[in-house]
């Protein structure tokens, strides 16, 4: 547990957005070679790293996977990068059982791939990995994702756990500005785009049904920057 968290303290100083992440894989990746794997960083020209032990007797290939990406906030005004969905966590893990397993000698035969991907949060991550042969020869592979102590239990481990799929859009709106003092002059797009989001919450779907539905972005562009303007364009 000391060594996960040793991991973990210094990658959660570090959050680097997707395909960004130089100081997160530059860090694993010589970790992975200190503990004696076979390192490949720059996979298919991004930060992704495969790292390989080899028991030198014929069987299967085994992977084990990790995201190493943070999320993108605005703080304060300010874009930065911050380590909120547990993707350090999720390397550092990761990282403490491929050293664990090399130093007691678990691989008896066969081969294992260590995976650390970049851009999760980018959705391209994956893609960019399985394109530049990370994959390739692999017969099975494990990851997790850290829950929420109401879906797993701090302490326990689930086998499996089943969500819905999801899917992304986004909307424009747009309106024609006016100022906050003579509203009737223009068209606020922003409370257009306010009454879109409550509209589609309010449509009844079936209960029986895992189903959510919600708006994560307001974007507005008033043209200029004061508060008494009315918003000319939302996306959401």
């Amino acid at each position: 547990m000391s060594i996960v968290l040793e991991h973990y303290n210094y990658l959660h100083t570090i959050p680097e957005l997707g395909f960004q992440e130089f100081k997160t894989s530059d860090y694993l990746a010589s970790k992975m070679e200190a503990a004696g794997y076979r390192v490949t960083r720059g996979i298919n020209g991004t930060t992704g790293i495969v790292a390989e032990l080899d028991s030198g007797v014929p069987g299967p290939l085994l992977a084990l996977r990790a995201d190493m990406d943070a999320l993108g906030h605005i703080i304060d005004g300010e874009h930065c990068a911050r380590h909120t969905c547990g993707h350090d966590a999720h390397s550092s893990v990761v990282l403490t059982a491929a050293q664990e397993i090399i130093r007691e000698g678990i691989v008896k035969k066969g081969r294992l791939r260590i995976l650390f991907q970049p851009a999760e949060e980018l959705g391209t991550g994956a893609i960019a990995m399985v394109e530049g042969g990370a994959l390739d020869d692999v017969d099975m592979i494990l990851g997790f994702h850290l829950r929420p102590v109401e879906e797993c239990v701090l302490g326990e481990a689930v086998p499996a756990m089943h969500y819905s799929a999801s899917s992304t859009f986004e909307v424009t709106f747009h309106g024609k500005p006016a100022h906050g003092a003579r509203p009737h002059q223009g068209v606020n797009a922003l409370e257009a785009a306010a009454q879109a989001v409550m509209a589609v919450k309010a449509i009844p779907l079936p209960q029986h049904l895992t189903w959510s539905v919600k708006a994560t972005r307001f974007l507005c562009d008033a043209g200029v920057t004061r508060f008494q303007i009315a918003p000319r364009c939302v996306e959401i």
